[in-house]
């Protein structure tokens, strides 16, 4: 593995404990005053009414550097598990694609291209929208979709 990923995965579970350490040492959130919900109307302007506590700098701080790290981490895992199952499948359909030309070259086969275009054209949008939930993944569920793009990348690579 080259030296800038083995630093960037110490880098991100570096963040991943400081955020968590963070998060461990913060102060406790202030109780609630009665331990009673109001209900109705009144309840809703009373609580409106009361001034609500500012998120702190530190937790800010403290949920954002565990978010970077955690999100590196599994990006770079997901690429690396992936890219096998990828070269592998380029291969099979690529080789199957080999196979069915030389067949239909040598006349052994026939092949019904506009038919296979007919029936499996669908399956570049089926691919599209695939693709398009992946994004929103990156950038929606994991939430440094930066460092989860740079984990991504690497796990991808080719491995030396």
């Amino acid at each position: 593995m080259p030296r800038w990923i083995k630093l960037a995965l110490w880098g991100s579970v570096a963040c991943m404990i400081a955020g968590a350490a963070m998060a461990l040492t913060a102060a406790p959130p202030p109780p609630v005053a009665d331990g009673v919900a109001p209900a109705g109307l009144a309840a809703r302007g009373a609580v409106e009414a009361e001034p609500q506590p500012a998120a702190s700098v530190e937790a800010v701080w403290d949920s954002s550097l565990f978010r970077v790290g955690l999100s590196f981490v599994v990006a770079f895992a997901a690429g690396w598990i992936v890219r096998p199952w990828i070269k592998t499948a380029g291969l099979l359909v690529g080789g199957v694609f080999v196979l069915l030309y030389g067949l239909h070259a040598t006349g052994l086969v026939d092949v019904h291209w506009n038919e296979l275009h007919e029936r499996y054209g669908s399956a570049s949008g089926w691919l599209a929208a695939q693709t398009e939930s992946l994004t929103a993944l990156l950038t929606g569920a994991l939430p440094s979709a930066g460092a989860a793009s740079a984990g991504l990348t690497a796990g991808l690579r080719r491995r030396v």
